[in-house]
């Protein structure tokens, strides 16, 4: 018999706490990890996702960064200034600190990637350099590794950076299955999964994977059920998401579908995002899926939203309205300190 005994907390009125007599076993089927750390990384701004740049108007890219609370509702918040504006890149984080890669910054590609600290507000700084300048590229990470997939002009190129290293270029790490670009790509937090995109001139419903933690080219996972680029992913440490993304010939999707990262297969059908929506940003805190923020909708008009909507990962159904971007604009990235390659 082993006596486990809480004395030192106390409610708002200063009274003695709790004492748990008598625990000896816990029995569970799935497993038990207590918190570790500073109490800031337990929730707080681990569940604050960044939205990155993107196009708010037919003229500009913009240098906007934006911020929400995952873990509620509501419109989001200004958090600073990328160093240069940009649209069409790629973003990725570890539970501290988010990394993008700018993507087109006007008037050319670029291949320059920036962080962030994502507990501070304000401006980013340079991190480093892609191997090659591409726009259109897609990325997921763990908590060490950053990876960039793809791109365009169309390459099967794919990248990665230790995220706590700045002030160095991203190195090898393989080959996409094809050349491929507009990709979207999600983890857990030993596997990265990339899904959709274009292969000039069709768009294609391929889904490949890779070990983060070991190079080499990816390898086949199984297919998306309708092809289409642009669209946005984000997952839990077990599920991953697909969502919108343009439909060829040009015409925006509100589908989303998932998968379970670790058992390959095809993709099957979740529920519908708020809205149609192309070139959006998407992120998690594994519990809750953003699976639409901004982006465009279909030709002719390509309409800017600033529209925001959510999903429960581990249930299925249609997403909910969480909120609105500081500004309707499409070619956009996010990222979170708490999604699914996390942990």
């Amino acid at each position: 018999m082993a006596d486990f005994k809480v004395n030192h907390i106390t409610n708002k009125n200063g009274k003695s706490g709790t004492s748990f007599v008598g625990v000896t076993t816990v029995s569970s089927t799935g497993s038990m990890r207590i918190p570790s750390g500073p109490t800031d990384y337990r929730g707080g701004y681990r569940s604050r996702g960044i939205f990155v740049s993107g196009r708010a108007d037919p003229a500009a890219d913009g240098k906007v960064l934006d911020y929400v609370n995952i873990t509620t509702t509501g419109d989001a918040v200004f958090y600073g200034e990328s160093m240069n504006a940009s649209r069409y890149g790629a973003a990725c984080a570890s539970q501290t600190r988010g990394v993008f890669a700018h993507g087109y910054a006007d008037p050319a590609i670029s291949n320059a990637i920036e962080f962030i600290t994502i507990s501070s507000f304000g401006s980013s700084s340079d991190f480093g350099d892609l191997s090659l300048a591409r726009n259109q590229l897609g990325a997921l990470s763990n908590d060490t590794r950053g990876i960039f997939g793809g791109g365009n002009p169309q390459t099967d190129v794919i990248d990665f950076v230790t995220i706590a290293s700045k002030g160095t270029t991203a190195q090898d790490f393989g080959n996409l299955l094809a050349t491929t670009q507009s990709p979207a790509g999600c983890s857990s937090p030993t596997r990265g999964v990339f899904g959709g995109g274009e292969q000039s001139p069709s768009y294609i419903t391929k889904i490949q994977y890779l070990t983060i933690a070991t190079l080499g080219n990816t390898l086949n996972f199984g297919d998306l059920p309708t092809n289409r680029r642009l669209l946005m992913s984000c997952s839990s440490t077990t599920r991953g998401l697909f969502t919108g993304g343009d439909n060829n010939p040009a015409s925006s999707s509100n589908v989303i579908e998932y998968i379970t990262i670790s058992t390959l297969g095809d993709a099957v059908d979740f529920g519908d995002a708020y809205a149609k929506s192309q070139g959006g940003a998407a992120m998690s805190n594994t519990v809750r899926g953003i699976v639409q923020a901004g982006g465009q909708g279909s030709s002719p008009t390509y309409t800017l939203t600033n529209r925001i909507s959510y999903v429960t990962i581990a249930t299925t159904g249609n997403a909910g309205d969480f909120g609105d971007l500081t500004q309707a604009r499409r070619g956009l990235s996010g990222f979170s300190g708490s999604h699914g390659g996390l942990g």
